[in-house]
């Protein structure tokens, strides 16, 4: 008898070779499949020993199931916690993205039927660590808001955790405004592109690289994008500098002052003076 009669390897849980955290966002059919089959691994079934670390280092070894138990632990005790982080390091090609879109999957829906799909893995290996874990997910009333952030990426993190709590908001059907007001240039950066993307198509093209339509530009500013801001307001400021005339009444920086004057057939007040800096060195940027 041959090994291949009697274990079968399942394709279809291969995910071309790596499991991407982005899916928790992009692709919600795949992110629950690959969270509906991670394989954890508890403190009776590990693969490594403690004594097979390297003595130089002092962290300690956690398996899968007991990593996740404590983790749900430490959100209890919220602000109380001396240190807020949890770190989990291990080698390249060892599941960490994998196990991160199962948390995600598994704190943001935890009374879903893929939690409960992920709570039976975990028990297949560990029993008394499920129920642990059971236990502490029916204590919280409400599901948990996860971010879940790819950092291979090159990005600034506070505007990265703007854009993805944006997206997350959206697609839990949340008013977003409160948050959208916070960063009004944004919304700006939006009119902007929608009155003048016609105009500028080729300036658009230019800084973006290649085609882009209207929709894709709008739709990176509506995630706070802040690569897609930077390159429409490269596209305002080229606007100015090219015609500065036409754009003089419409820049921010300037304050129009009105000056109410006597007309003698309607009586009422006319704009009669120009606009004047308002501190021009206030902004880096045009649209802010």
């Amino acid at each position: 008898m041959n090994l291949q009669e009697i274990v079968a390897f399942r394709r279809e849980q291969l995910f071309e070779g790596a499991v991407q955290i982005s899916w928790f966002y992009h692709d919600d059919a795949r992110a629950k499949q690959a969270a509906t089959s991670f394989v954890f691994h508890g403190p009776s079934y590990h693969g490594v020993a403690q004594q097979d670390l390297d003595a130089a280092r002092d962290h300690r070894l956690t398996d899968t199931a007991t990593f996740t138990r404590d983790v749900l632990r430490s959100f209890a005790q919220g602000s109380a916690r001396e240190n807020p982080f949890t770190l989990a390091i291990a080698g390249y090609g060892t599941g960490k993205s994998h196990l991160g879109l199962t948390l995600a999957t598994l704190f943001s829906q935890p009374l879903g039927a893929e939690s409960k799909r992920v709570l039976e893995n975990i028990r297949s290996v560990e029993k008394p660590l499920a129920e642990e874990i059971r236990h502490e997910l029916q204590r919280h009333e409400k599901p948990f808001l996860v971010l879940a952030i790819n950092g291979m990426e090159d990005f600034d993190l506070a505007s990265k955790v703007t854009e993805l709590l944006l997206l997350r908001l959206r697609a839990l059907k949340h008013d977003t405004a409160p948050l959208e007001d916070l960063r009004p240039r944004f919304k700006a950066a939006e009119k902007f592109v929608q009155r003048s993307f016609k105009l500028y198509r080729q300036d658009f093209s230019t800084q973006f690289g290649g085609e882009i339509s209207e929709k894709e530009i709008l739709a990176r500013l509506s995630r706070a994008d802040e690569h897609a801001f930077k390159n429409v307001n490269k596209v305002f400021e080229a606007g100015i500098l090219r015609d500065p005339a036409n754009w003089f009444w419409v820049h921010n920086r300037w304050k129009l002052k009105l000056k109410k004057t006597q007309s003698a057939q309607s009586g009422e007040g006319l704009p009669s003076a120009i606009s004047e800096p308002a501190n021009p060195q206030a902004n880096s940027s045009p649209l802010r």
